[in-house]
């Protein structure tokens, strides 16, 4: 089994071999990377199982009869963009707030250890809130978006059918197809 992290060089100085490190499990890898790799964690290395498989039958194929309403898009578009709003207070209480350091703690070292760590947690976890809202935003918008998209389909498909000429020539012949 290969590294799944990037090997930190400050585990040569803990005579950790790249070798042991690429055979350790991979919960135990992303340990001594975000322990030693010097960066805060990012949200993108730290992976939560899911707890339970969504239940239903999930295709991206729309069967016969599909229809979309663009309405009803904008509507659950309106309802996300209100939950986030009620949230953005207190997901920003919580990135302002957070922050524990040496004077709540004790200047000590173990108690300096334990600032540094929480100082860089925090660092991750604020910017796995703002990637949160971000993506939260994404999907507001893209509703939006395909909302828009499928009324300008509409739209031109209605004023496609408007145009046809109904009042010429009948373009069969008795059943046969003029050319």
């Amino acid at each position: 089994m290969g590294a799944q992290y990037e090997y930190p060089e400050k585990l040569k100085e803990l005579g950790i071999s790249e070798q042991d490190f690429g055979e350790m499990d991979p919960d135990l890898q992303r340990w001594y990377y975000l322990e030693y790799h010097g960066a805060a964690a990012r949200p993108q290395d730290i992976h939560f199982p899911r707890g339970t498989a969504p239940s239903g039958d999930f295709k991206f194929e729309a069967g016969d009869g599909f229809d979309v309403k663009p309405q009803k898009l904008r509507d659950l578009a309106d309802a996300l963009e209100s939950d986030l709003n009620e949230l953005k207070p207190l997901l920003s209480r919580i990135q302002s707030e957070g922050l524990i350091s040496t004077s709540h703690v004790g200047e000590w070292p173990s108690g300096a250890e334990f600032a540094r760590v929480a100082s860089n947690t925090q660092t991750g976890f604020n910017q796995y809130l703002t990637d949160v809202v971000a993506g939260y935003n994404g999907v507001i918008s893209r509703l939006r978006t395909t909302a828009d998209n499928y009324d300008k389909a509409e739209k031109k498909t209605n004023e496609q059918a408007n145009s046809v000429n109904t009042n010429g020539p009948s373009p069969t012949t008795n059943g046969n197809v003029a050319l």
